[in-house]
């Protein structure tokens, strides 16, 4: 199949690191907020905005899982099901599970309550919370694997038709999600926002990696100017106008669809192994962030640290993102891979009894 990109056959390492430039922002932002909050101001202008990472990691889903699935049939179901609860669960349960250990010891040893209710863990254990509960409760990030997983229900009949479209129509529903975007987009965590803000992002990662795999493929220069203009289209939404995130999903698709090539400017930037590495250990960065803010925030503040005031933030941050680093590195190598490869032999498994 000619095109852009063909279904995927090799990471695409650019939109790897992608996703863990978009994990950190998401920490920078919540990082910013607490140390802004205890009177150490620590690049809020960039970070401030940073939650719009979370629409980046819906369109990239989307665009991911149309580009390895793409041809999904109704015997594949099983198989597609089995790889993501092994992709999504396993990692969640960990992070709730040590949640749950720590509210324990806090009960057990100080006497002191946990912070959210022990009956609201079936519902965030089957990612259903927001549904539910119209309120921050256990892990808050895992907000977004809860319409993540209501993605996956809707990606075997989305796919098909979508692989239908032609450019012209995929430039008109482009045109009416970014609309709805507009209308519906809201920050909530919690009732309907997560699962449309979800299913808008994705829907339009599906819709770039159609036209990918339409449109001819191009070379280094236009790839660049694609991939800059998306990136510069990020920071004026951002950096000017802050309502202007509702924009985000839009630019983040340009950008993929720039990245999707391979072959420009800020793709080839990208293929550096620090990069890749924090887009391998992305979601437990992502997951495991909340958590560990929280202890750092509680057992050791920046302003115990034995630095000038000025600096006390600076170190603070530096030190803790390195932890969380450390410890999502160690979750994506004893519990994630692990998992995605077990659930990867349960699939290989089916089909093969299903022959």
């Amino acid at each position: 199949m000619s095109g852009i990109v063909a279904p995927l056959r090799h990471e695409n390492v650019a939109l790897t690191a992608l996703r863990g430039l978009a994990a950190l922002w998401v920490v920078g932002h919540h990082m910013s907020f607490e140390l802004g909050y205890a009177g150490y101001p620590f690049a809020t202008a960039f970070f401030s905005p940073g939650d719009a990472a979370v629409d980046i990691f819906f369109v990239l889903s989307g665009f991911i899982m149309t580009a390895v699935h793409r041809d999904l049939t109704r015997d594949g179901l099983g198989d597609f099901f089995t790889r993501r609860v092994f992709r999504i669960y396993p990692m969640h349960l960990t992070v709730l599970a040590a949640l749950v250990a720590l509210a324990l010891w806090g009960l057990l040893v100080h006497g002191a309550p946990p912070a959210d209710r022990w009956s609201a863990l079936p519902l965030v254990a089957m990612l259903v919370q927001p549904i539910f509960i119209h309120g921050p409760t256990w892990n808050v990030a895992s907000w977004s694997l809860s319409a993540e997983m209501v993605c996956y229900l809707v990606f075997p009949l989305a796919v098909v038709l979508v692989r239908r479209i032609e450019p012209v129509g995929i430039a008109l529903f482009v045109l009416v999600l970014g609309v709805i975007e507009w209308h519906t987009w809201s920050p909530l965590p919690w009732s309907w926002p997560p699962f449309e803000r979800g299913l808008e992002g994705f829907a339009l990662g599906m819709l770039v990696q159609q036209a990918a795999v339409q449109l001819p493929r191009f070379g280094f220069r236009f790839a660049s100017v694609i991939e800059v203009a998306a990136l510069l289209g990020i920071i004026l939404v951002l950096g000017f106008v802050y309502h202007g995130i509702k924009d985000v999903p839009i630019f983040a698709a340009l950008l993929i669809f720039g990245l999707a090539s391979e072959t420009g400017l800020l793709a080839r930037a990208l293929r550096f192994g620090v990069f890749v590495w924090l887009g391998r250990i992305s979601f437990s960065v992502y997951l495991l962030h909340g958590m560990l803010l929280a202890l750092a925030f509680g057992y050791l503040p920046p302003a115990r640290l034995p630095f000038a005031h000025e600096a006390q933030g600076l170190v603070w941050a530096g030190g803790i993102t390195a932890i969380i680093l450390a410890l999502a590195t160690v979750t994506w190598l004893t519990v994630e891979e692990p998992a995605r490869r077990f659930g990867g032999r349960i699939a290989r498994r089916r089909s093969l009894a299903a022959a």
